[in-house]
């Protein structure tokens, strides 16, 4: 083992304490202590950050000292303002996380190139300087969160930060852990952290999140109009060959693309069940119909299954079962019926393994190698981040070239494959833990009902999702949610005094 990556072990298991810390029941969840482990995980997740950068892009920045060290007075000023108006304010906080969690740049590190989620680092790195800042001077903040929420996901964690000891790629491993399951863990916290300082803190976010589908929507229109493409080749060359034109919008993948529009759209039908306000009730409802056109030009089966999904559950709040189940019986039999009994190509592609596969684009291809290396590991799994390489070691070298995809499509077999059934059974048990968290809430706290409905719907449609196309971990709205339902469970049980009542909106 080399000195970089004893390194990062030791960099991951202060990680991994941090969060074992945070797992356990604290009768203060404002104590200095809880702050401190924030620290501490903030520090780890930097340490490791620093250890992806390339010996060769230390030595120019080393060679330009003048200029990094402008840059970084620079970049402390505007965090320390950043962290003042938080303090003063810490709705901002939320506005400026809805506003950072669809934006992903482009960033070159040596030879790799990825589009990151910066600016939502940004707003965590604040979020936590802010916390500190608060605990220093004896106005920290802080609330519990359920465990049946905040338990399996800290060891789901644990288990992938332990998993880097038997990877195989240290490189993809290190990229996982500092570019998705630490920061996203360490937003967990802090979201829950600041929930007491914010009477409602889901209202902004689901605001913001809904205006800005609105603008994103706009965009991939205007892509269908013009046939224009942003940033994505692979799928400009794929739309000269499709019969219909995909759009991405301001995201790499019309998948992505198509995720966050059917979010959008399940929080926007969720305050027109509850809202008697006739002017609201029309601007909601156009940014809807907006939001819709948008996620149709999208072309994303996977995307349109989410919104089925999301909508499903919030019509049982809304209807009732058998209103809801009656429906929807209804609407598949009269799309999909006629599809199946006029469609000899539909009946093949739906009736047989062969035709499914066909129609899964190299999913089932995909699924199949997963479950292969699995069986290679089968408790313990290959180890964070190896499934690429291990799947492309397993192809003949012809095949090997033609291959373009060799990651998995779905998130269960890629955990299965990766962690084993050690893995597999925390993922079950974060996703049982998080139902049974979001119904006891639900039944306990009828102030927040539909909040949790909402967010209970969202986390189905995108885990729905990610069965199809992957990125259930990576996807930072799944933790977002994740916290809300967490911090909001406990408050709606009566347990959190100091947080203020809120009315039954479904963002907030």
């Amino acid at each position: 083992m080399s000195t970089l990556e004893t390194f990062r072990l030791i960099a991951a298991g202060a990680a991994a304490l941090a969060v074992l810390a945070l797992m356990l029941p604290d009768a203060n969840p404002n104590s200095p202590r809880r702050h401190a482990l924030i620290g501490l995980l903030a520090g780890s997740w930097a340490l490791l950050g620093g250890s992806l950068i390339p010996q060769g892009d230390v030595d120019r920045i080393t060679n330009r000292l003048t200029g990094v060290g402008i840059l970084c007075a620079v970049l402390a000023l505007l965090t320390a303002v950043a962290v003042i108006l938080v303090n003063r304010f810490p709705t901002i906080w939320f506005v400026l996380l809805a506003i950072s969690l669809p934006i992903r740049l482009p960033l070159n590190i040596g030879s790799q190139s990825a589009n990151l989620l910066i600016p939502l680092y940004c707003v965590i790195i604040v979020g936590v300087i802010a916390l500190i800042v608060r605990a220093r001077r004896g106005t920290g903040v802080g609330a519990p969160s359920s465990p049946w929420i905040a338990v399996p996901l800290g060891a789901f964690v644990i288990m992938t930060l332990v998993s880097l000891t038997w990877t195989t790629d240290w490189t993809e491993a290190t990229a996982k852990v500092v570019f998705f399951y630490l920061p996203f863990i360490l937003l967990f916290h802090v979201v829950v952290a600041w929930w007491p300082l914010v009477q409602q803190p889901l209202r902004p976010i689901a605001a913001t999140t809904v205006t800005i589908a609105v603008a994103t929507a706009l965009i991939a229109l205007l892509q269908f109009a013009t046939r224009s493409i942003w940033w994505n080749t692979t799928l400009k060359q794929g739309n000269t060959y499709n019969r219909f034109f995909r759009t991405n919008g301001i995201f790499f993948d019309p998948n992505i693309l198509g995720r966050f529009l059917a979010l959008a759209i399940i929080v926007a039908l969720a305050y027109l069940v509850v809202t008697d306000d006739r002017a609201q009730t029309w601007i909601v409802a156009a940014a809807i119909v907006v939001i819709a056109a948008g996620l149709i030009v999208t072309f994303s089966r996977s995307s349109a299954l989410m919104l089925l999904v999301g909508l499903v559950i919030l019509g049982l709040r809304a209807f009732g079962a058998k209103r809801t189940i009656a429906v929807t019986l209804i609407a598949l039999a009269l799309t999909a019926g006629p599809a199946l009994g006029l469609s000899k190509s539909v009946r093949d592609k739906t009736t047989s393994m062969v035709g499914i596969a066909k129609a899964s684009e190299g999913r089932a291809r995909l699924v199949k190698g997963g479950v292969e290396l699995w069986r290679q590991e089968p408790v313990r799994g290959v180890g964070i981040g190896s499934f690429a390489q291990r799947y492309a070691e397993t192809l003949p070298a012809r095949e090997r070239r033609r291959t373009r995809v060799v990651i998995s499509h779905t998130a269960p077999i890629t955990v299965l494959a990766e962690l084993g059934l050690i893995g597999i059974g925390l993922f079950a048990a974060l996703i049982l833990g998080t139902f049974i968290g979001l119904v006891r809430g639900i039944r306990k706290g009828p102030s927040r009902a539909m909040s949790l409905i909402t967010i209970l719907a969202a986390l189905c449609g995108i885990f729905v999702h990610s069965v199809l196309y992957s990125a259930f971990f990576e996807d930072p709205y799944v933790w977002v949610l994740l916290a809300a339902g967490a911090a909001l469970c406990v408050a709606s049980t009566g347990r959190v005094k100091h947080v203020a009542q809120e009315t039954p909106t479904p963002v907030g």
